[in-house]
């Protein structure tokens, strides 16, 4: 009987223990949860007024702690920006102080709480007199004197003796817990130092959090500035080709009526000397390049503009081959340059604008002769299937003087040219080639060139053999 007894004491006993260590252990534990707590809202942190969130998250785990006070201040000392920051969470009507609306962060943090912040200018002589960590009785001079300028507000001189402070200190300033009448415990203290962590946590991805935010800001107006520059360029371009369209209108008028007066009396006047003649002959040349520039710009201009319209219909393409070099080498052939034209038998009809690819032969023509002094100028045209679709492919190759590797990226601009001197061999605007790569484009295809310099070059064109609207 007395083992039996002996042993329902020691479990008892070890029962007793075991509750009293759990007991013991229990605010531990619920302390060590408000801190997890302060660090996790730490991380869900996704913009700088979150911070709200770290405070509110403190608070409620100071009162589970049963530590009693009414006001919390975090001041943070921000050297990147020279910029002290105040937060002040505080219970409505709290210490008699009013702190005016246009500094309210978050109203209603918690049930009557309410979260401020103000900035000032960082000055050294400000730091000279911060607690680092303690228990304080009373507010100094210099408090005070911060809170005049940051808020314009000053505490009461009979609140100013009483008041009591935990101060600890954390990686960017100080958290001051505050209260009256009843001076704070050093266990309070303790407890306190616990959220140090979690709240410097929170500071630092709200720096990270304001430089992110700050950077955006900045992006956007640069976005701004880009849309508005980018407007006044694209109603310069509308201005530009405009003007060009108008006065290409213009200029066509005369210039007709002069190339066909001149070519009226060339057949007409039978009497004319060799002189006179050869000398309306050099008009009408003129004229005639000078016509070409005009297309060419009004071309360009309606291009620009979105304005130039394709006329497609199904025609010959070996026919139309044959024209373009009978025309362009009777016009532009040299003594000791050879055009030939190489067309594939698989080669037949395509659905295209058949004025628009003449146009792009002749350019290219013209250009491959400008450039060769001797040899051949040579087309060949075959059909291809690339990528599923059947095109047509047209190269033209010279054995000119060919186009240095770091200028090939840049023939197909607008006005330029490989040779831009005033002394340069070969005369030109540098519209051809430009224009020919965007009339290949709104036809669906593609340009390229190949090049070496002394021995010549090869421009590349691919059409489909069927143009579909969707292409231009």
């Amino acid at each position: 009987m007395v083992k039996r007894f002996g042993d329902m004491f020691d479990f008892a006993y070890d029962r007793f223990l075991e509750l009293r260590d759990k007991e013991e252990r229990a605010p531990e534990a619920e302390l060590q949860a408000s801190v997890d707590r302060v660090r996790a809202e730490a991380m869900a942190m996704a913009a700088t007024d979150d911070i709200a969130n770290v405070v509110k998250a403190l608070w409620e785990g100071l009162v589970r702690q049963t530590i009693i006070f009414d006001t919390l201040v975090f001041r943070v000392e921000d050297v990147q920006t020279e910029e002290l920051q105040m937060y002040v969470a505080t219970l409505e009507g709290a210490s008699g102080v009013t702190f005016p609306e246009s500094y309210l962060l978050s109203r209603g943090m918690l049930d009557g709480v309410n979260l401020y912040r103000s900035t000032m200018p960082l000055e050294m002589a400000q730091l000279d007199f911060q607690e680092h960590r303690g228990l304080y009785a009373g507010v100094q001079e210099e408090v005070n004197k911060d809170l005049r300028a940051l808020w314009g507000v000053e505490l009461p001189d009979d609140l100013i003796a009483r008041t009591q402070r935990v101060v600890v200190p954390f990686a960017y300033g100080q958290i001051t817990i505050v209260r009256e009448e009843e001076p704070f415990l050093e266990a309070d203290l303790e407890c306190a130092e616990s959220f140090a962590e979690g709240v410097s946590l929170g500071f630092t991805r709200y720096f990270d959090f304001r430089q992110l935010e700050e950077q955006n800001v900045q992006l956007a107006e640069a976005n701004v500035q880009l849309e508005e520059a980018n407007e006044q360029i694209q109603e310069a371009t509308r201005l530009k080709s405009q003007f060009l369209a108008t006065m290409s209108h213009e200029l066509r008028t005369p210039m007709n009526a002069i190339i066909g007066f001149t070519r009226l009396v060339l057949r007409r006047a039978a009497n004319l000397e060799e002189r006179q003649r050869d000398n309306l002959e050099k008009v009408q040349l003129s004229a005639n390049h000078l016509l070409t520039l005009i297309n060419d710009i009004l071309d360009l201009s309606k291009v620009e503009a979105g304005r130039l319209d394709l006329k497609p219909t199904s025609f010959r393409v070996s026919p139309l081959i044959q024209q373009c070099c009978a025309t362009v080498g009777s016009t532009l052939g040299k003594p000791g340059v050879e055009l030939v034209y190489e067309i594939g038998d698989e080669v037949g009809e395509v659905f295209a604008d058949e004025d628009r690819l003449r146009q792009v032969m002749a350019n290219l023509l013209s250009n491959a002769l400008k450039f060769t002094d001797g040899g051949e100028v040579k087309v060949r045209v075959q059909e291809s299937g690339i990528g599923g679709q059947e095109m047509l492919a047209i190269a033209v190759s010279d054995t000119g003087i060919g186009i240095p590797e770091d200028q090939l990226g840049r023939i197909f601009e607008e006005f330029r040219q490989v040779d831009g001197s005033s002394t340069r061999k070969v005369q030109g605007t540098g519209l051809g080639l430009a224009i020919t790569k965007r009339l290949i484009e709104l036809m669906g295809g593609r340009m390229g060139v190949t090049s070496e310099v002394g021995k010549g070059s090869v421009f590349t064109v691919e059409i489909p053999l069927v143009y579909q609207e969707e292409n231009e």
